[in-house]
């Protein structure tokens, strides 16, 4: 299958060195001379994208919905809240289409990286910054694919993932204007994802000491992080779910341990927020371009959030101590979550606070609720102004419906860690991942009143591959 390189969007922007947006205009192999693993470093950095992300995602959540007083209207953010499987403006910054084109193009970084070091002598191979060089670049690429393959591939299901479609795993760097390239299935592109973060992390482990502490790449706490999450993500088996307990807890203490998250009532007195690269339960932290705070007529409003923290078995919540604003209408906006530095926004994309959580949820899958109890506290305990104490009966009263079978307590504490991982991250797109791997199936009401469901919208809870890409011949989704 034949796939111009330029359409997957593996352009190599090399700072300093050179920069070129298209593989048209120049061989790959003329763009620059790497000498030195200085010069690796300064490619390495190249690998972390600065404008698009996926937190427009957020549009596609229950987060969102029709507001009042607000007659904005954004194509683009209209056609992702209306789940379209073709979104206008692929070029937009918040199209999934432009996060399929970042992905690839750091991961083309982080394969020149790999390649760069491997034709440099044996001894500067060896040595220690070498070995976290190439560590970095693993931990990377394989970070960017899984994310990709969770944006647009079915989630994943171990009766289904052999025949899933995935997404085109890429660990050369091209040397040709035109490329072969196979999506594979969900199978294999988390059996090639999981094989680069082991061989990054071991590389990783043999270099503490030269591993990057620039928060603004991936540092070691972020990197057992990465970790957490895609085994979590995976749930393949119970030995997922260890490993995923095993990553979180190492990127706990690698934090400093829980001690390092602060009140969230501490927030509002730090210009930064919650993503001050300063404070040590900050984890990887991401500047880019989005329009989630902008005025539109499909938003999260102060009633939806008011809705998100019901039901609760829980007390007061910090999380309601008056850090917000509102612009037009009834929108509701964070002002915590999104701070300009540089005249960007600002991302944590792996604060403390998703692996303490997603310590929590494996062990709630492994029927640990005692282990989970007392984690979930240590959580709580930033975001709560007193003492809590529930019992897993009080959860499944609390999120049980009426009139239905009671839930089990694992499926009451599943509610219950959805619920505070939407509270906690909501805005920043990671409420759609938690929607894609528990297949919820959330209802969107247009202004002009039709009801839409997601199930029938995009049944496989994936988004369409690029238009661009599939007129190459990769396969689509629907």
């Amino acid at each position: 299958m034949k796939n111009i390189i330029l359409i997957l969007g593996l352009f190599i922007s090399i700072g300093a060195f050179t920069s070129c947006d298209s593989f048209l205009d120049q061989a790959p192999d003329d763009r620059m001379t790497i000498k030195t693993l200085d010069d690796v470093d300064a490619v390495m950095t190249e690998a972390y994208d600065k404008r698009r992300t996926y937190c427009g995602l957020h549009f596609a959540t229950d987060d969102a919905g029709p507001t009042t007083g607000v007659n904005t209207s954004y194509p683009i953010l209209n056609d992702i809240y209306s789940w379209k499987k073709e979104i206008t403006d692929e070029t937009h910054q918040d199209n999934p289409a432009s996060f399929w084109r970042a992905s690839y193009a750091s991961i083309a970084n982080s394969n020149l990286v790999l390649e760069s070091i491997a034709k440099m002598s044996e001894t500067e191979q060896n040595s220690q910054f070498a070995m976290a060089l190439k560590a970095e670049a693993l931990i990377t690429r394989a970070y960017h694919h899984f994310m990709l393959l969770n944006t647009f591939a079915k989630p994943y299901n171990a009766t289904t993932a052999n025949t899933d479609k995935g997404i085109p795993y890429v660990i050369e760097l091209e040397k040709k204007l035109i490329q072969d390239y196979e999506r594979g299935t969900v199978e294999s592109t988390y059996a090639k994802v999981i094989e680069d973060y082991e061989a990054g992390i071991k590389l990783m482990e043999k270099s503490l000491t030269s591993f990057n502490k620039n928060k603004y790449r991936v540092t070691i706490p972020t990197a057992y992080a990465i970790g957490g999450r895609i085994y979590l993500w995976r749930n393949k088996d119970q030995q997922d779910n260890e490993k995923s307990k095993t990553y979180a807890a190492k990127a706990i203490e690698a934090y400093g341990g829980v001690i390092m998250m602060r009140k969230w009532s501490e927030y509002k007195n730090d210009e930064r927020g919650i993503v001050d690269a300063n404070q040590a339960e900050v984890g990887w932290v991401q500047n880019f371009a989005t329009w989630i705070t902008a005025n539109n007529i499909y938003q999260i409003t102060i009633s939806t959030y008011n809705s998100i923290k019901e039901p609760s078995a829980l007390g007061k919540d910090l999380r309601d101590n008056g850090i917000r604003y509102t612009k037009d209408g009834d929108i509701y906006i964070p002002a915590y979550y999104f701070v300009t530095i540089d005249r960007q926004v600002a991302n944590d994309l792996f604060p403390l606070s998703e692996s303490l959580l997603n310590k929590i949820e494996a062990e709630v899958r492994l029927d640990d609720f005692v282990a989970a109890k007392a984690d979930m506290n240590s959580f709580l305990s930033s975001n709560h102004d007193a003492p809590l104490d529930f019992t897993d009966q009080d959860l499944i009263d609390t999120y049980s419906t009426v009139g239905e079978t009671p839930l089990t307590a694992k499926e009451a504490w599943i509610q219950f860690l959805l619920s505070e991982r939407r509270r906690q991250f909501h805005m920043k797109g990671m409420r759609w991942f938690d929607i894609h791997r528990y297949q919820i199936n959330i209802k969107h009401r247009l202004q002009d009143g039709t009801l839409l469901q997601l199930q029938e919208e995009l049944p496989h809870f994936a988004f369409e591959i690029p238009q661009s890409a599939i007129n190459t011949g990769l396969p689509k989704n629907y």
